[in-house]
């Protein structure tokens, strides 16, 4: 996880935690180490209280902390997990009835003797675009999550990302992901 080399960045990010809840750094563990851009962030835990607490700190290739966050917990995303899973399979089910449905649609508009309302027939286009938008970003939450990455889901299903998919994916995959969205949010 973490490298000799980056060993100055580990025992910074340790300091620092350390200095700033009181914790023995003995007492400190690396769970998380990664590059991102020129800084790295470095996952600190340790118990405070009898309470594992988790933090990210972000460290630049000097040694200096940049900014930090409180991760979640441990256990967290188990039950979000399920409810986007749960959102992900409801939202392939209605591209699909959206695809099928726009399929149609443009087979009786290019069929003759249509009337020109049939251009109407082009509103499906709009809900299956938009459904997979919906798709694609519900599967990146999944990701996200699968990777303990839950301060980039919960950011990524925003309230009105929920909204949008109530209308254009479903009622239910709406629900779920603002269902998901409340039970993801920080402590």
């Amino acid at each position: 996880m973490e490298s000799t080399n980056n060993s100055h960045i580990v025992d910074a990010a340790r300091e620092w935690i350390s200095s700033q809840t009181g914790m023995s750094e003995s007492g400190l563990h690396v769970f998380q180490f990664e590059k991102k851009g020129s800084d790295y962030e470095v996952g600190i835990e340790g118990n405070d209280a009898n309470t594992l607490k988790r933090y990210v700190v972000t460290v630049n290739d000097s040694g200096t902390v940049i900014s930090h966050r409180e991760a979640y917990a441990a256990n967290r995303g188990s039950g979000d997990s399920t409810l986007i899973t749960i959102a992900f399979v409801f939202s392939i089910l209605s591209l699909i009835a959206s695809g099928l449905y726009l399929v149609i649609m443009l087979g009786l508009l290019f069929a003759p003797g249509v009337p020109a309302f049939a251009l109407f027939a082009l509103i499906p286009l709009v809900f299956f675009v938009v459904g997979l938008y919906c798709f694609t970003r519900i599967n990146r939450i999944r990701h996200f999550i699968s990777e303990g990455k839950y301060h980039e889901a919960y950011n990524e299903n925003t309230v009105g990302f929920g909204i949008l998919a109530l209308i254009f994916n479903g009622i239910i995959t709406g629900i779920l992901l603002l269902v998901a969205r409340s039970s993801m949010q920080p402590n």
